[in-house]
């Protein structure tokens, strides 16, 4: 539901990857982790998170999302977009497939 408010103020995916912005952040700072090898992954929302992480964080090495990535066409013919963070305002009037943003 979090996607529903963003929508009406226009910030849909801002909120989202600016809280997971601090995490490789945390995990970088802690001594036994190497923070020249950072790597994410997730399913679902967890992979759209990985998606705009691993697009925005010179730190993240290796990325793998998993059960985000869609094309359009199979999008609108199952029951079509669920989460208004995993589907970005504007994407579908310029043709943009989540393939798209990685």
């Amino acid at each position: 539901m979090v996607g529903i408010g963003a929508l009406l103020v226009g910030q849909v995916a801002r909120p989202i990857a600016s809280g997971t912005a601090r995490q490789p952040r945390y995990l970088a700072s802690r001594p036994e982790v190497d923070p020249k090898r950072l790597g994410c992954t997730g399913n679902s929302g967890g992979g759209t998170l990985t998606s705009y992480l691993m697009a925005l964080d010179d730190r993240i090495v290796c990325a793998a999302p998993s059960c985000y990535l869609t094309t359009l066409e199979r999008l609108f013919a199952t029951i079509g977009p669920q989460d208004a963070e995993q589907n970005i305002t504007g994407q579908v009037a310029f043709g943009m497939e989540h393939a798209d943003y990685i």
